[in-house]
């Protein structure tokens, strides 16, 4: 064998600077993917929970309309135009809806 070969066969692995330069971009890399990734979590966090107010303003809706026609005396046509939903911020909804109970007699 010769001087060269067992120079070279010596040299496996990696040093010491090259693993931290390594760990260092790696680091780095989490430091910009992190914020990002929690910032979509949230944010589908808050798309489903609108869904999930959306679908319980549907619902209501649906309930106030079957009532209205079966000639139901407590509810009024005009309520159901008053039931809103906003999405105020990313961090959170308000439902409101109103209901009166009205004398027909």
């Amino acid at each position: 064998m010769t001087k060269t070969k067992k120079i070279l066969s010596k040299n496996k692995g990696f040093t010491l600077v090259e693993l931290i330069v390594v760990l260092v971009i790696l680091a780095i890399l989490a430091a910009i993917l992190v914020p990002t990734l929690l910032g979509y979590i949230d944010k589908a966090r808050s798309e489903k929970d609108f869904a999930t107010a959306q679908a319980v303003r549907v619902a209501t809706q649906a309930q106030i309309d079957e009532l209205y026609g079966k000639g139901d005396d407590k509810v009024e046509k005009s309520d159901i135009n008053k039931m809103m939903l906003r999405k105020k911020s990313s961090s959170w909804l308000a439902l409101s809806a109103t209901i009166r109970s009205t004398d027909r007699n």
